[in-house]
This record gives C-alpha cells, sequence and structure tokens, in this order.
C-alpha cells in the first residue's frame, strides 16, 4: 500500500477551500488555514469570518484488489461582526460543503479523495456575537490505477 502522508490530505481539502471562487468571495484566502489564529479581546473579531480544516480520524481498508484509508474530517467556520448573521455562516456552510462534496482531490502518492458530508451544526458561541459552523465530512482514499 503506497503511504499516504496526512499532511497531503489536510493540504488538498486546504487547497481545494483556496481555489473555490464561491467560497473565497465570502471568505479571504488567507482566513482559510489549518490553524486557528492568535487572537486577544481587541482584535477577536478583526480576522472574522475564517475557516479551519482538520483531519480527526484516519483507518486503513483493503480489499483483494485495492488499499485505501477511511478519514474523518472536519471543517469549522466562524462568522461575527461585521458579518454576524445565520444567513451569512448557512451562505458559507453551503459554499464549503460544495466545494468538498462528492468532487475528487487528487493525491500526489496515487490516491485520489471522495469526500461525503455527514452533517452541519450551527452553534451561537457564548460571546452572543459568533457563529461556529462545523462540517463533518467522511474522506475514503482509494488507489488510482
Amino acid at each position: 500500500m503506497a503511504q499516504i502522508k496526512q499532511a497531503d490530505i489536510l493540504a488538498r481539502l486546504i487547497e481545494r477551500l483556496h481555489t473555490t471562487s464561491s467560497l473565497t468571495a465570502l471568505v479571504p484566502v488567507a482566513s482559510i488555514r489549518n490553524y486557528l489564529p492568535q487572537v486577544n479581546a481587541e482584535t477577536a473579531y478583526q480576522g472574522l469570518p475564517y475557516i479551519r480544516a482538520r483531519l480527526d480520524d484516519i483507518d486503513a481498508w483493503d480489499t483483494k484488489k485495492t488499499t485505501g484509508y477511511q478519514v474523518d474530517a472536519t471543517i469549522d467556520c466562524w462568522i461575527g461582526p461585521p458579518n454576524l448573521g445565520d444567513l451569512k455562516a448557512h451562505q458559507i456552510a453551503d459554499e464549503v460543503m460544495n466545494a468538498l462534496q462528492r468532487v475528487p482531490l487528487v493525491l500526489t502518492v496515487g490516491h485520489c479523495i471522495l469526500a461525503r458530508h455527514l452533517r452541519t451544526n450551527m452553534i451561537a458561541e457564548n460571546d452572543g456575537r459568533t457563529i461556529h459552523a462545523v462540517l463533518r465530512f467522511r474522506l475514503l482514499t482509494s488507489e488510482t490505477p
């Protein structure tokens, strides 16, 4: 089985989000990343909206003819002032889902990834000003011929 690096999977997810123009019209490319920005009380809302992609679990699978991995991924989106609103949160979540749902991503090690959207949760943060959209995906990788 060709070795897949988790960093490669995460990089492909972020690359897809960076290159989806309908999403980057709502969220700047610089605000789509794999980490959370360091903020304090004065700067907490300056970078909103922003998106973080992360991998949660990775499990190997195989059949007689092919091998691959099943990966659970989470895309977190935070929306707050001045873009506050459920509508904006749902628009961003929809664009993330459309960017990743069942659109193959090619890895450099001879695998492709197919993402299936599992669920989206909308959470009102404790500050009363920020909405947190949590999108969960199941990624299936398989060897390409």
